[in-house]
């Protein structure tokens, strides 16, 4: 990976990075979710992958299929930042953040391996390994396995 990369090498140990899980309020009232995941090498305007997805990814049941649409790249900013995002665009709200712990695949092939270990839940962290795989332009299909507690 190049520092000036928007898209992470094709395997990589993500230990430092992190992801978070915002509840993105639209000013029409609608929500969604927004999964962004930290790829530390990329510059901080392109630094987290970004997934908006209509339920929160570390609640996802395991083996059952999730279809998230692929954002842009977003600023690093958003793993810390809540409130209104400006431009009449609404506001979000983390619900939850985590550590990666290993990426394999590639973005622009179509597949992808992602291992996180989210926040606590009922007193208890956990671990879900995504398995992730691109169907359409901007359109990823994403299956996740609790692998254990972290």
């Amino acid at each position: 990976m190049t520092n000036d990369s928007p898209h992470p090498a094709k395997e990589s140990n993500l230990a430092t990075s992190r992801a978070v899980i915002l509840n993105h309020t639209l000013t029409d009232g609608t929500i969604h979710f927004d999964w962004m995941i930290e790829f530390p090498g990329c510059p901080d305007e392109h630094r987290l992958l970004s997934f908006r997805c209509d339920e929160r990814p570390d609640l996802w049941v395991p083996d059952q299929l999730f279809h998230v649409e692929q954002l842009p790249n977003h600023r690093a900013h958003y793993l810390d930042f809540q409130g209104d995002i400006g431009g009449n665009r609404g506001e979000v709200i983390r619900v939850t953040s985590g550590v990666c712990s290993g990426f394999r695949g590639d973005i622009d092939d179509g597949e992808l391996v992602i291992q996180i270990g989210w926040e606590e839940i009922d007193d208890e962290p956990w671990v879900v390994r995504y398995f992730g795989e691109k169907t359409a332009q901007n359109r990823w299909c994403f299956r996740g396995d609790q692998i254990g507690l972290a």
